[in-house]
């Protein structure tokens, strides 16, 4: 019996006796028994303002085998995105979801108060790779990206941030927090912080948008951690 396109967690390899990344159902293979219609590899972007532009368009584009479902919502924090993540992800019956969080989650509202604390933002990152293998569906984390701290700074109060060691010492915590948490759960990572210049050529004149080069250069990232997922490959790295 071939294995059904609802990917395991754990288990993708085995996806690929049914369903080619790049090229559809395997030759001569069986049709998989699935509660679906399609038998294509279903992704679920899952993150803030940055996934709910124009990436998963873009991966959509690149990688049409795929299934690809947007779920950014703009001004999300972890929580947020806890609070609707049944809805808009789970009950999508995801194969795998891509997490990119923490744009929101490190504003500082006030002196020493952030929108979501390191530590809640860790464990809401736990939570929700959690609630992802509970459902079959395999989660894959990006760090937030660059931002450029200049035009940040107009329209957040720099005098919040230079305390706390300044916006670029903060951005890191939270990226080694994704990363913390992408290795104490062993899940797939791409470092976008690594991948993506944070300066006018992938970034909007706000300094923390990406623009078309910005997010073609996340959907790519992000398509060859799928490729290296589907192949049951690790991809707890930086590199593409």
């Amino acid at each position: 019996m071939c294995f059904s396109s609802r990917v395991v967690a754990g288990n993708l390899f085995a996806a690929l006796v049914c369903v080619s990344f790049l090229g559809g159902v395997a030759q001569g293979a069986e049709s998989p028994q699935t509660d679906r219609e399609d038998v294509r590899v279903r992704v679920v972007c899952f993150g803030d303002s940055i996934t709910a532009a124009n990436y998963p368009d873009i991966l959509a584009e690149r990688a049409p085998e795929l299934e690809v479902i947007n779920a950014g919502v703009g001004g999300n924090t972890t929580g947020a995105g806890l609070a609707r993540m049944e809805k808009d992800v789970l009950e999508k019956s995801p194969d795998i979801v891509l997490i990119m969080f923490g744009t929101n989650d490190s504003v500082l509202r006030a002196a020493g108060k952030y929108r979501t604390p390191l530590k809640r933002f860790s464990e809401d990152l736990e939570e929700m790779v959690a609630l992802c293998r509970e459902r079959g569906a395999t989660p894959i984390l990006g760090t937030l990206l660059p931002i450029m701290d200049a035009p940040y700074y107009t329209r957040h109060p720099k005098e919040f941030y230079e305390p706390e060691g300044g916006l670029e010492a903060i951005l890191a915590r939270y990226r080694a927090a994704t990363i913390g948490v992408a290795t104490e759960q062993e899940v797939a990572l791409v470092d976008m912080n690594q991948l993506i210049s944070g300066d006018t050529q992938h970034l909007k004149p706000d300094g923390v948008h990406p623009n078309k080069a910005g997010e073609t250069a996340i959907a790519m990232h992000f398509l060859e951690a799928l490729k290296r997922s589907l192949a049951a490959e690790p991809s707890t790295s930086g590199t593409p």
